[in-house]
């Protein structure tokens, strides 16, 4: 009598197992008060276990409807297995030109998943680092609640 569900729920968990991308690596870390301070840094470490592989960087952001601003600027900052650096600027866009918040939106936040870096392979095994620190031109900024940072292996 029971057999029926207990097939339907394996079934569903295969596919689902067989259809989403491996996740290697994830983690969010909460903004303080939703409050985001020049040099404070947010710091995510990872290993990548094999470089002929295809890789996605995802990066995860939530923060509140009444946040001031259509985008965000971050610099991020890679350290490389050997201790090699590379800086860059990056403006994400959290809203469209009519002021229409992007990702899914409740009315008082907003979540967001922004692809980095699609089929992206790394050079060398071992463990990164990649840190962001807002770059916007206010000393502290109102409104950014969370990050995140998501490597998978994408499925074909």
């Amino acid at each position: 009598m029971f057999r029926l569900p207990t097939l339907l729920i394996f079934f569903l968990m295969v596919q689902s197992a067989c259809t989403g991308d491996r996740v290697i690596y994830e983690e969010v870390q909460e903004i303080e008060n939703g409050q985001w301070f020049h040099g404070q840094s947010r710091n995510f470490n990872f290993e990548v276990p094999d470089t002929s592989l295809n890789y996605r960087l995802l990066l995860y952001l939530e923060y509140n409807t009444d946040y001031r601003w259509q985008n965000f600027y971050t610099e991020i900052t890679t350290t490389f297995p050997g201790d090699s650096v590379k800086k860059d600027i990056l403006s994400l866009e959290l809203a469209s030109k009519t002021g229409q918040w992007f990702g899914k939106c409740n009315s008082q936040s907003c979540s967001l998943t922004i692809p980095l870096q699609e089929e992206v392979r790394f050079n060398m095994a071992g463990n990164y680092s990649i840190a962001f620190d807002q770059y916007m031109r206010d000393e502290d900024v109102r409104g950014i609640t969370a990050i995140g940072l998501k490597l998978v292996i994408p499925r074909d």
